[in-house]
Formats: C-alpha cells, structure tokens, sequence
C-alpha cells in the first residue's frame, strides 16, 4: 500500500547534533532499493542540503514547502514578496521582536542572527525600509499568544503562517505548504497522497 515516506528532519530523522545515524541511511538506502521513493520535508531552507544530503533521497520538500526538488532538478517554487510582508516586518520590530526574511541562502533580519544560529554565515542587518524581491518566507520570533493575535491582524491576504513548538512564525506564499509539496512531488511518480506515509513531530507536520 506505501509507495512513498516522507519524513521530517529536526526532532524527526537528525539525532541531537543534526547529523543521521548510519542505521537511519542504510534504511532509506533498503527502503529505495525496495522502490518505495524516500523524501523529506522541512522547515530548513539551504542548511537541510548541510545535514540531509540530496544524494540520500528521492527528492525534498524545503521552506515549508515553497521549494520542491526531484534529485537536483527544481520541481517548483513558491515564494513571498517582501512588499507585501514589509508591514507585517516592521511592525514585529516596533514590538520588539526579531525578525527577518530569507531567499534561500542569504538572511536579511532586524537582529545578529549568526548569534541565534551559528550555523548561518550569510545575512545582513536591515530594517526592511528599504528592502525589494521575492523570499521563501518571513519569519518572527513571537513571545506568547498576543503576538500571534497581532500576526493574524495584520497578515495580508494570500498568506499564512504557522508557529514551531520554539516560537517561531514562519509567514509563507499561501501555497507552500509541506502537504502540498509532498503531493506534488507524489504526484511526479504517480503516487496518490493514501500511498504515502509522513513523519513529524511539530505543528507544521500536522
């Protein structure tokens, strides 16, 4: 009945150093042999490359879903416009919130983001006054519920976002989403979304 598994990456398939256990590879290795295609789906953009190599997998779902890949080959893209999400910025940034945007290699963020995650050498400090072009996605690192309440005012149409267990609201293109791109990466192997299993752990999963 399964054609297809898709798995998460942090808290999911990375053991506690973001790395992938030898047992874990020579099961997708096992798995793939036996024809099921092995993907996987994640909130990581450029980094999920570092800790998930393509090589390992069928395919992979990135940003929440706003990147699509078969092997090398981008199947798809769904991006933000920072025109359009410029508000949702700067008013995050009046409350006192660190926040930023992201196109995939380079983060532009209110706030030192190599100090929050030491991994990501690439960004630059803006207060998006001044900032054009299309991102994957937008992101704040929201406090408690008011701050969710004030995202939902003022989110602008065509838009949504979810918040991870650790705070963070990613804002994204309507259509990205990891169940659509999981479909439409099944859908390249004519495979049907009940011959697909999926593991997660966090909000964005479900």
């Amino acid at each position: 009945m399964i054609k297809m598994i898709v798995t998460d990456l942090d808290d999911t398939l990375l053991k506690d150093d973001k790395t992938i256990s030898e047992f874990s590879l020579n099961t997708i290795k096992k798995c793939r042999e036996n024809g099921l295609k092995f993907i996987y789906a994640t909130a990581r953009g450029a980094s999920a490359e570092i800790m998930a190599p393509p090589a390992f997998f069928d395919g992979r779902v990135t940003v929440n879903g706003a990147n699509g890949f078969l092997g090398n080959e981008r199947l798809y893209r769904s991006l933000i416009e920072v025109s359009d999400v410029r508000e949702v910025l700067v008013e995050s940034a009046k409350r006192g919130l660190k926040s930023g945007v992201e196109d995939g290699k380079r983060h532009y963020a209110n706030f030192n983001v190599n100090l929050l995650w030491d991994y990501v050498a690439d960004y630059e400090i803006t207060n998006f006054s001044n900032l054009e072009g299309e991102m994957e996605k937008a992101y704040i690192l929201i406090n408690d519920n008011n701050d969710v309440e004030f995202i939902k005012s003022i989110l602008p149409e065509g838009y949504h976002f979810t918040v991870s267990r650790d705070g963070m609201a990613q804002i994204m293109n309507g259509n990205a989403t990891k169940t659509n791109g999981i479909i439409k990466l099944a859908s390249q192997w004519g495979i049907s979304i009940d011959e697909v299993v999926a593991f997660g752990d966090d909000y964005n999963d479900l």
